[in-house]
């Protein structure tokens, strides 16, 4: 690959249900670790405020700040992909093809019938 050649950007959001792990976990850096040992791309983990400390959206802002700042990309993907496709022109260069949801979690302000008849 030349030296002119572009990589393309994997912007890694780390799971933890909100509250827990942060980018340094070993099972996170591992897991990007292969990624970017594996992939011709560049790996781009990031943290994000937890709860209780900072409830939601702080996770998601941070998220989107995140590829605000890269400009040069489960849940928190899908949101910060989701914003920043609704303002496309504020992140040119970067160009979003597409998202994986490796650990999707998506709640809603009401329990759904699937959720209700799990709790004990």
């Amino acid at each position: 690959m030349g030296p002119s050649k572009k990589l393309p950007l994997i912007v890694y959001y780390h799971g933890g249900g909100f509250i827990f792990l942060i980018t340094a976990s070993s099972i996170n850096h591992d897991f990007c670790s292969k990624m970017a040992a594996n992939l011709t791309a560049a790996v781009v983990s990031v943290d994000y405020r937890l709860a209780p400390m900072h409830r939601l959206p702080a996770a998601y802002d941070d998220a989107v700040e995140a590829l605000t700042t890269m400009r040069a990309g489960g849940n928190i993907s899908y949101h910060a992909g989701l914003r920043a496709s609704a303002a496309v022109d504020e992140f040119a260069p970067l160009k979003i093809r597409g998202l994986i949801l490796h650990h999707p979690f998506f709640g809603g302000v009401q329990r759904t019938a699937s959720e209700l008849s799990c709790v004990t």
